[in-house]
């Protein structure tokens, strides 16, 4: 589901050497894209939204990616892969935000 299709699709940003897959947004619509979500029962979630500046809607304030962390392990020959939940902030709608943890706190 959520990584089949963020890893077939090529959302993946890179972020220093860790391995961070993320929702980025279509092509049609570059503001906000929601995903339908499976499960016990079907659900939308937004797994890219950008936030405009409020002073200046040219300029862009952040933008929230949800993303996911892969790590690979490899216990008694055997190889495990585990997927962790996570969100990447951005200042720009692409780079990094410095700020980034603090501001996912207020989301």
């Amino acid at each position: 589901m959520l990584t089949t299709q963020a890893l077939s699709t090529g959302n993946k940003i890179k972020q220093k050497g860790k391995c961070l897959y993320a929702y980025l947004p279509n092509k049609d619509n570059n503001e906000k894209r929601e995903i339908e979500w499976f499960g016990k029962v079907s659900a939308t979630k937004t797994v890219f939204q950008l936030n405009r500046d409020k002073k200046n809607p040219e300029k862009i304030w952040n933008g929230k990616y949800f993303a996911f962390r892969a790590q690979f392990h490899q216990l008694n020959e055997t190889w495990y892969a585990s997927f962790t939940p996570d969100w990447y902030i951005s200042y720009d709608g692409y780079k990094e935000s410095f700020y980034g943890y603090n501001d996912q706190l207020r989301f």
